[in-house]
C-alpha cells in the first residue's frame, strides 16, 4: 500500500503558510546575523572596547571641558 506523497517528510498542504513563515524567519535571521557579525568584525569591536575601557569617558569629559570654554 503506497503512502500519500509527503507523509514520510511530514509535509502537508495545511502547513504550507506556516512553513513559508518559518522559512522567511530563517532567512531574515540569517541576514541580520551576518550583518551584525560583519559590523562587529569590521568596526564594532573597537567601538565597544573603547566604550568599556574608560577611554570614552575621558573623551566625553574633554569634550565637555572644551564646550564650556566657548560659552
Amino acid at each position: 500500500m503506497p503512502f500519500p506523497q509527503g507523509v514520510g517528510f511530514n509535509v502537508f498542504e495545511r502547513n504550507f503558510w506556516k512553513d513559508v513563515y518559518i522559512f522567511g524567519a530563517y532567512v531574515v535571521f540569517n541576514f541580520v546575523f551576518i550583518y551584525a557579525c560583519s559590523w562587529f568584525y569590521l568596526q564594532g569591536y573597537g567601538q565597544i572596547k573603547s566604550y568599556f575601557s574608560g577611554e570614552a569617558a575621558q573623551k566625553k569629559k574633554a569634550k565637555n571641558n572644551r564646550a564650556d570654554g566657548y560659552v
